[in-house]
Parts: C-alpha cells; structure tokens; sequence
C-alpha cells in the first residue's frame, strides 16, 4: 500500500500488503499489521484492506487514551503507528 484513500491519514511508508487467492476469493492481508480481509477479486481485496487499515487506525486515533484498548489491540495501534499518521 503506497497511498491512501482517505485524506484523514497518510503514510509514513508503504504498507506491504499480500494478496492470495483460496479458493473462493481473495485474501488482502498486512501481516504486520494484523488485518485480513477477503474480496471478490484481488483489487477489491486491496481496496477493503485499505479501507479497513484506515478506518481502524483512525477509531485508535480518536481514543483519549490507549488504556481503553486491550493488549493486542494495543499493540496493533503500536505497529500502525509506525506507517501511519493522521493528516495535518
């Protein structure tokens, strides 16, 4: 993932995305960040797994504090953090 969809985040680096076929549908996964998510073809795939880092990082964004998130949830914020950051 080298761009954003959503002009509320931006990258500070690419995101690596793997995008595997099971068999039914695709599977778009960012490994290190934890989130998987399947589409009809690979390009849906990538885009609901774009959607979806966006969105997430975003609602961790919002929090008043991480302490109302639990440990893995914690930590996946953590690791987003690392590519991601809210626009300015």
């Amino acid at each position: 993932m080298t761009a954003t969809s959503c002009c509320d985040v931006s990258l500070k680096k690419s995101i690596p995305v793997v995008i595997t076929f099971n068999g039914d549908d695709y599977l778009a996964t960012a490994f290190d960040i934890g989130v998987t998510v399947t589409g009809d073809n690979e390009l849906e795939a990538f885009e609901l797994c774009r959607e979806m880092i966006e969105e997430t990082f975003l609602v961790y964004a919002e929090l008043d504090s991480t302490e109302q998130l639990g440990p893995k949830l914690k930590e996946q914020f953590c690791m987003m953090q690392k590519f991601l950051q809210v626009a300015e």
